[in-house]
């Protein structure tokens, strides 16, 4: 088990696997991309990919995969 798939009960990991802060040409942070592995209701695990605007708090788009292997360590999960 790795840091990225290190989770229990619903849990978030305990790493990103991707949390990157993205520019738009003069302005910086405007959008945050982030992506770790989780658990969803069902108990299966999923892939978690999110972009939104921190000052706000906001997500502008969530999506998520249902995995079978963490993508980082080759774990099954």
């Amino acid at each position: 088990m790795c840091k990225f798939c290190n989770y229990s009960e619903g849990n978030v990991a305990d790493e990103d696997i991707i949390n990157k802060q993205i520019r738009i040409g003069e302005i910086p942070d405007v959008l945050s991309m982030e992506i770790y592995v989780n658990e969803d209701y069902d108990g299966k695990p999923y892939l978690i990919g999110n972009l939104f605007i921190p000052c706000a708090g906001e997500s502008i788009l969530e999506t998520s995969t249902e995995i079978k292997y963490c993508p980082m360590c080759g774990r099954k999960l």
